[in-house]
């Protein structure tokens, strides 16, 4: 009798062990969402853009936001923008495609700092941008454009864990 409740009780911690272990790989590689934000000062002669730059990635398609200053070197106004888009993530790398362009604060003037400063990715439907991902020590993603890193990212709470 003792023997069989040893048995069941071995049974019973070594599935829970083996769900705890499943778990546990399964969520290393569940798939976004996850929130990445920057802020960042973009400058060509008297063009400048000083913003803050977030991203939302949820599986296959996300959503892209720029909110800041935008100046010519005599005018400077507020620029407000969303990009959707949607991505691919192939390796350590990012391909976004742009879907549609939101410009919910700006002029012309200010449209054209945007094109002159930025990828054509934030001003043009269907461009993309390619994005390589790495891992910071605490395993938070940190995305780079070229040798830049430009984003940091962490996961949102019980959904990503990756």
């Amino acid at each position: 009798m003792k023997r069989r409740l040893l048995m069941i009780a071995g049974g019973v911690v070594a599935f829970a062990l083996g769900v705890a272990v499943w778990r546990y790989f399964y969520m290393q590689q569940v798939s976004f969402p996850v929130y990445c934000s920057s802020e960042s000062r973009f400058v060509e002669g008297n063009l400048s853009i000083n913003a803050r730059y977030t991203i939302l990635f949820n599986h296959g398609s996300g959503m892209f936001s720029v909110n800041g200053v935008v100046s010519d070197g005599v005018q400077q106004g507020a620029i407000s923008r969303q990009v959707h888009f949607n991505y691919k993530y192939s390796g350590e790398s990012l391909t976004l495609e742009s879907t549609q362009i939101e410009q919910l604060q700006g002029t012309d003037q200010q449209k054209h700092v945007v094109g002159r400063l930025l990828p054509s990715f934030f001003s043009t439907s269907g461009r993309f941008l390619t994005l390589a991902m790495d891992r910071d020590k605490y395993d938070n993603r940190l995305l780079t454009y070229g040798d830049l890193p430009v984003f940091y990212c962490v996961p949102r709470r019980n959904i990503d864990k990756r």
